[in-house]
């Protein structure tokens, strides 16, 4: 089973192998509320018992602080429970794998996740989806981003909810885009790959990968007050 709450879409995949079997997806932006939901439907259209499964595996992040830790809470208690193997699938890689899946022959993959404003998480991979260049990053989107990251001419590919902001804040630099909205289908291909080398994760000391530290805000009556 894939968990994907990174983001507005909470989504729930069953795979078998690294084939996607069954997704069942909500778009509304209410993951607590929905989460079960989805994950018994997924169940049902697969006709699969959790018991059944074989390993949980959940998109770790970076992404939405808050949808981050619904995800990867879920994840820790059904592998708890169900005493099942749990993979924490870095969210950046599994959105380069589905671009380069599209688009195979680029020279790098910037997977880019919105982190608002003229930010984006981001991070540089190779043609064989090895990390390059940088490491996952918070990024400001501008002008110079190209000469930052040290990449020289070659075709390169975006992917991802951050990919929109290209055009408003880069003009200097023409990409191919891959069509990649964050889903649990895109984890299966690295789950699958991490399943069949035996790669878990340790259940009780998993949490979300979160990049950056969360933007606090302070109520306004305990501003008023000071």
């Amino acid at each position: 089973m894939m968990i994907e709450t990174s983001g507005p879409i909470c989504s729930v995949g069953i795979a078998h192998g690294n084939k996607l079997l069954n997704l069942s997806e909500d778009h509304q932006g209410e993951h607590t509320r929905v989460l079960n939901d989805l994950i018994r439907n997924v169940l049902k259209q697969s006709d699969v018992t959790l018991k059944e499964l074989d390993a949980i595996a959940v998109n770790e992040g970076p992404g939405s602080f808050t949808s981050l830790r619904i995800g990867v809470v879920a994840a820790k208690g059904m592998a708890y429970a169900l005493e099942k193997p749990l993979l924490l699938i870095p969210g950046l890689k599994a959105l380069a794998t589905t671009a380069k899946d599209q688009i195979p022959d680029a020279l790098y993959y910037l997977p880019l996740i919105d982190a608002r404003r003229d930010e984006v998480y981001l991070a540089v991979y190779n043609s064989n989806l090895e990390e390059a260049l940088v490491s996952p990053v918070a990024q400001i989107l501008n002008n110079e981003l190209q000469t930052r990251l040290n990449i020289g001419v070659g075709k390169c590919v975006i992917a991802g909810t951050g990919a929109f902001k290209w055009e408003q804040f880069i003009s200097n630099w023409p990409v191919s885009v891959a069509e990649a909205p964050l889903s649990a289908s895109n984890l299966v291909k690295i789950a699958f790959d991490r399943w069949g080398q035996g790669d878990f994760d340790s259940v009780s000391e998993a949490k979300p990968f979160y990049l950056k530290e969360p933007n606090i805000t302070i109520p306004k009556e305990k501003l008023i007050s000071r």
